[in-house]
C-alpha cells in the first residue's frame, strides 16, 4: 500500500513507525520478554496467535486468529 513500509517486525507510515507485527511465538520472544512481561502472571498457558499487531500510538495489542472454512 502507498506510504506503508514493513521492516522486520516494524510497520511504517510515511517514514514514521506506527506499529509492530508478530506471528506465533515471536510475540513472546520479541515483544513480551523485552518489555519484562511474564505472560504466566496473566494467562495459564502460552497462546500462539496467528498474528499480533501492536499499535504504538494507541498502546493496544490486537490478537488476530485466521480461520479458513471450505463449504
Amino acid at each position: 500500500m502507498k506510504n506503508y513500509e514493513v521492516k522486520g517486525f516494524d510497520i511504517y507510515f510515511c517514514g514514521k513507525k506506527i506499529a509492530q507485527a508478530y506471528k506465533k511465538w515471536e510475540l513472546y520472544k520479541y515483544f513480551l520478554e523485552p518489555h519484562g512481561i511474564n505472560y504466566k502472571q496473566y494467562i495459564a498457558s502460552q497462546i500462539l496467535p496467528d498474528n499480533a499487531i501492536y499499535v504504538i500510538i494507541k498502546n493496544t495489542m490486537f490478537i488476530v486468529e485466521i480461520k479458513f472454512q471450505q463449504v
